[in-house]
């Protein structure tokens, strides 16, 4: 044990063990440290009778999207409209960490490092298109309704994927609503607002996407 923290351990190792052991300590601690977030993060709901109805429509460009129509038991009505995104923050992170993993079981097994990338990449692909096929069904059944988006309308949120300028497209931000952190669709009349940003809520469109614009900082 003394030899790992004095460096000894770590010196002994060579470039490939080096690579994966350097990317497996700093991608798992960003996933225990994102998966503690999001359970700190995670709000209760009691029982809720909910109908729902749904379809899914895939394009040949590679988006699916999936349309959810909602009757809540008060009569109450929401539309929700998300994409399947395989590249996000929580999917890179599960990506690097089950690749560092996988290649460190084939090396220390012995076998050669080009083996060890390419299961390496087999767990990381594996990982990264769980997370993602996960947070796309998340999103659809934690959708708040839309007596709740009213909430948002003048709160700060974070940018969890990048708003394109102008209306041009959709991003996500991260908002805490009803004591809860929800990942909703947004747009914004400003210029391109990246990942990280701090916005503030304007309004809601019809079908739940926010309108946002960049949180001034003042000194």
């Amino acid at each position: 044990m003394s030899a790992i923290f004095s460096g000894e351990w770590w010196n002994q190792l060579n470039t490939g063990e080096q690579f994966f052991w350097g990317t497996a300590i700093i991608s798992t601690i960003l996933f225990l440290l994102q998966t503690i977030m999001t359970f700190l993060g995670m709000d209760s709901h009691g029982d809720v009778d909910v109908d729902t109805g749904g379809d899914v429509d895939i394009d040949f460009d590679g988006d699916l999207e999936g349309d959810l129509e909602t009757d809540g038991g008060d009569g109450g009505h929401f539309g929700v409209d998300h994409d399947f995104r395989v590249f996000s923050i929580r999917s890179i992170i599960a990506f690097f960490t089950f690749f560092s993993w996988g290649g460190i079981l084939i090396l220390n097994a012995g076998l050669s490092i080009y083996l060890a990338i390419l299961v390496g990449l087999g767990f990381g692909l594996s990982a990264m298109f769980f997370v993602a096929w996960v947070l796309f069904k998340v999103a659809n059944l934690t959708e708040v309704g839309t007596e709740d988006l009213s909430l948002a309308i003048g709160q700060t949120g974070e940018v969890y994927i990048p708003i394109p300028r102008e209306r041009t497209g959709k991003g996500r931000i991260q908002i805490i609503i009803s004591q809860g952190i929800k990942e909703l669709d947004a747009i914004t009349n400003d210029t391109r607002i990246s990942t990280g940003e701090k916005v503030i809520v304007l309004d809601i469109l019809p079908d739940n996407v926010l309108i946002v614009e960049r949180k001034k900082s003042y000194p």
